[in-house]
């Protein structure tokens, strides 16, 4: 980011919670959280065993739901593959700006502010074949009782075939090493800062810093994320109800790796 070091420190902005960091996280989130090609591609690939194997003719469209879809960068694109598209998200600023994409690119996804445990509530049970829940959103729940419960309700919204995809960090590695900060994102305008602290086996602490070029900083101090290894993973995807579980090491469909940077794992 140019010029970063030579503007003086400004007394940072704390934020209460993620729904504050976020309003000011959300002119930079496409820069820092950029489309991964490679993820449209492993959802096409879904779409297509979903078409070649339903027993319906004709074959409706594959309905996809985008779980804390952020801006909606990835809902906005599969929709014209075509998906049947839906996505959420708590932050209304983050829906404001997927329902904006829509008006500009002239898709059909359905944009809902709504949080991940709300989904059972309100999201009709059987209606998907692929749910996604990318970007570390369910250890961001933070307590394993709500990722078990995000997970059933995953369970219940899928239609018989269906699948539930779940990136995280990788947190095999993360557990094993202790590593203190994970690797920074960063764009010519701005970086983003994200440190743990590791209290134990069930909660890590998360210490998030935006910098802007203009020298804000805007800190949200302690959040909890919930440490899912593989692992733990797997035993509450069987408890949930779901018969498998693969993983990957990214959206191209790597091997995973005990010390590999993210998980992916297809949950059927």
């Amino acid at each position: 980011m140019n010029n970063h070091a030579a503007r003086p420190s400004e007394p940072a902005i704390i934020a209460a919670d993620f729904q504050a960091f976020n309003s000011h996280l959300l002119e930079y989130y496409d820069e820092l959280f950029p489309l991964d090609e490679n993820a449209i591609s492993f959802f096409s690939d879904l779409r297509e065993e979903y078409l070649a194997t339903s027993p319906r003719r004709p074959v409706p469209l594959c309905r996809f739901l985008g779980v804390s879809c952020g801006t909606g960068n990835l809902e906005n694109k599969l929709a014209l593959d075509p998906f049947d598209v839906t996505g959420i998200d708590r932050s209304p600023d983050f829906i404001g700006a997927a329902r904006r994409r829509i008006k500009r690119n002239g898709s059909t996804v359905r944009f809902f502010e709504m949080a991940t445990i709300d989904m059972g509530r309100f999201l009709k049970a059987g209606s998907f074949n692929v749910v996604a829940a990318l970007g570390n959103a369910i250890p961001l729940l933070g307590d394993e009782i709500l990722v078990r419960k995000a997970l059933h309700d995953a369970r219940r919204l899928l239609a018989p075939g269906g699948v539930l995809v779940v990136e995280t960090e990788n947190y095999d590695r993360l557990l094993s090493s202790r590593e203190p900060e994970l690797p920074e994102l960063s764009s010519m305008r701005v970086r983003l800062r994200r440190r743990y602290e590791y209290k134990n086996e069930n909660r890590i602490e998360l210490e998030t810093t935006l910098e802007t070029g203009n020298g804000r900083r805007i800190v949200l101090p302690c959040a909890a994320v919930y440490p899912m290894s593989t692992a733990r993973l797997e035993t509450l995807a069987r408890e949930a109800g779901f018969a498998a579980v693969s993983l990957y090491g990214d959206f191209a469909r790597g091997a995973w790796e005990a010390d590999g940077p993210t998980t992916v794992a297809e949950l059927r």
